[in-house]
Formats: C-alpha cells, sequence, structure tokens
C-alpha cells in the first residue's frame, strides 16, 4: 500500500552529504548491474571507515540516496548518483574524503512527495511508481516539481529478508539554489 503524502519534508533536512560523481546507468538502471555503483559504494563505505583526511571513523548513516537523472522525453535515466547523509555531529566540519571519486556537498530542504515502498526494491519499480505519481501530480494540477529527478532512500541494506525492507520514492520541489 503505497501512501502520497505531499507535507512530508525532505528527510533528512538540510544537511552535508559524501557523494559519489557521476555515473552511467546499467540498462536504465542506477542500482542494479552497475559496477561502478558498487565501486563508488565502497568508496563511500570506507570514507565513514576512516579514509578521509582526519582518519576520523563516523557511523554509517541511513537513508542511502540514489539519484537518478532522467530524460523527460525518452524517460531514460541519463546518469546517477549515490551518496550517504553525513552525521549532523560531523556535518559543519566533515572531513574531506581521500578518494578523488567522491566528494562533500551541501543538501538543501525540499519539499518533497513522499512513497512508502514496502518489501524488496528494485530500480525499475522505483521507475514505475516514479511515472504514476508524476501523473497523479500532474492530475492535481501541481507544478514545480523537479520530474526529471527520480530519488530512491533505502533504509535497509543487504541481509535484511524481504518482507522487512523499506525505502522511499521521493519527487521534490524545484529549489532555488540562490538564495
Amino acid at each position: 500500500s503505497s501512501g502520497i503524502n505531499a507535507e512530508w519534508p525532505l528527510r533528512p533536512g538540510e544537511m552535508n552529504w559524501i557523494s559519489s560523481s557521476r555515473y552511467e546507468p546499467v540498462d536504465n538502471s542506477c542500482l542494479e548491474g552497475s559496477k561502478a555503483m558498487v565501486e563508488y559504494y565502497e568508496e563511500l563505505y570506507n570514507y565513514f571507515k576512516g579514509v578521509n583526511t582526519m582518519g576520523l571513523l563516523m557511523e554509517r548513516t541511513v537513508p542511502i540516496r540514489i539519484i537518478g537523472q532522467i530524460d523527460p522525453d525518452t524517460e531514460k535515466v541519463v546518469h546517477c548518483h549515490l551518496m550517504f547523509f553525513i552525521p549532523d555531529m560531523y556535518s559543519v566540519n566533515a572531513p574531506a574524503p581521500l578518494s578523488v571519486g567522491i566528494f562533500v556537498g551541501h543538501n538543501w530542504e525540499k519539499r518533497c512527495y513522499v512513497v512508502a515502498i514496502h518489501g524488496n526494491y528494485s530500480w525499475k519499480r522505483a521507475m514505475k511508481i516514479h511515472k504514476v505519481l508524476n501523473s497523479f501530480l500532474i492530475r492535481k494540477k501541481v507544478t514545480g516539481v523537479s520530474v526529471t529527478e527520480l530519488i530512491l532512500d533505502i533504509y535497509s541494506g543487504y541481509g535484511v529478508p524481504n518482507s522487512k525492507k523499506y525505502s522511499e520514492l521521493l519527487l521534490c520541489m524545484k529549489v532555488d539554489e540562490f538564495y
């Protein structure tokens, strides 16, 4: 049962994150089959294990966020990013990564439409939900949504049984980056 809720802000809100460089989708997926995604995941994971300029060990955060930029004409994924949020206690002076493929950035708070996904997640399932949510917003005459960006927040990792897996798909309002 997927609920659509327009009132929830982006979770987490305004904070820093550690992100991969842009990578190419494989078979229109940012998640399955991408060797680059796995390599970036390992680099991001190692960042929390002390592979950073301060040698700082940090608790890894959830969600793991995967962002796919989608071409609105073809509905194909153009490129992808993978990111983890940096815990609040480190976010002001987050150490720089030692790996050249990842970087620390800032996340502005946005208003998002959120669909909860209970059970197993896949990029294909996320794409279907994205399309349905987009159609729903068009019918409701909601404007200002960044429809070319599919955000999948994964809250449960490998080894968790499908019945206990939880993720969220977000479609967010465009944000003015020049505050």
